[in-house]
């Protein structure tokens, strides 16, 4: 039961990302009111809105509930997915945030304690619009704005607009990019060494995503890879002196599994 509540409320990042990606992947079977799943994550390194939580490779394991194919629950993270039309669709979200050590480190890289970042409440609110194929009505082109704040004053606005597009002749890869805008506190946050300050452009993301549904008992396979680029000076400064990367990178793996 121990291992289980650690689980919960410090890896915050396996569930918040996961949810994103299981929703959407287990959606496309068939429609049921309740869904429990378990999936099995490895990343390289762990990456929060372009900062480096977790500098080494880790690895994380547990469940996940979807309830009438809109509501997911993943540990400290509630997530409503509403579909207005076959174009359009809305998210709202709110997640527990912090900056912890993962469940499974594969290293124990030198982290000063002095720069943990205090937890987080996060309320987000999205909108996707989608333009379809007239002929078969599949995606061709998304395009999506992601707006979130910290609901504890600690941190303060978020925001992304994204673009992506699946090659459905292939019907595994998707690519897309993106560009963040925040505040002078989120980026404190973000950065929160040299208190580097900045309202303005965050960082340019590029992301790729390969789905394989071939997996036993119900599951898929997903490898997805994320690079960032750090636009502000200020905030690669930052960065830089605290040894880590300005145009930081990972890679993971997924293993999901249907339960029920």
């Amino acid at each position: 039961m121990r291992f289980f509540l650690l689980f919960i409320f410090f890896n915050f990042r396996f569930l918040i990302f996961l949810g994103a990606i299981t929703t959407q992947a287990y959606s496309q079977g068939p429609k049921k009111n309740f869904a429990l799943n378990f999936s099995i994550f490895s990343q390289t390194q762990s990456l929060y809105k372009g900062a480096t939580f977790w500098p080494g490779p880790s690895a994380m394991a547990g469940p996940s509930l979807i309830l009438w194919q809109k509501l997911s629950i993943l540990g400290p993270r509630i997530m409503w997915q509403e579909t207005f039309s076959p174009s359009w669709k809305g998210k709202l979200g709110l997640s527990y945030v912090n900056d912890s050590r993962p469940l499974l480190p594969f290293t124990s890289p030198n982290r000063d304690k002095a720069i943990d970042r205090p937890a987080i409440l996060e309320a987000m609110i999205s909108c996707s619009y989608a333009v379809l194929s007239p002929e078969t009505q599949k995606e061709l082109l998304s395009f999506e704005l992601e707006v979130s704040h910290d609901t504890l004053g600690k941190s303060g606005l978020f925001s992304k607009f994204s673009i992506s597009t699946p090659f459905y002749w292939f019907r595994l890869l998707a690519l897309g990019s993106a560009l963040s805008w925040a505040t002078d506190k989120t980026h404190e946050y973000l950065y929160d060494n040299l208190k580097e300050k900045g309202e303005g452009f965050g960082f340019i993301e590029a992301f790729a995503r390969i789905f394989i549904p071939f997996v036993p008992w119900k599951g898929n396979l997903i490898l997805s890879a994320q690079q960032y680029w750090i636009l502000q000076q200020n905030h690669q400064r930052a960065l830089s002196l605290r040894g880590e990367s300005q145009n930081p990178f990972s890679a993971s793996l997924i293993l999901n599994f249907s339960l029920l």
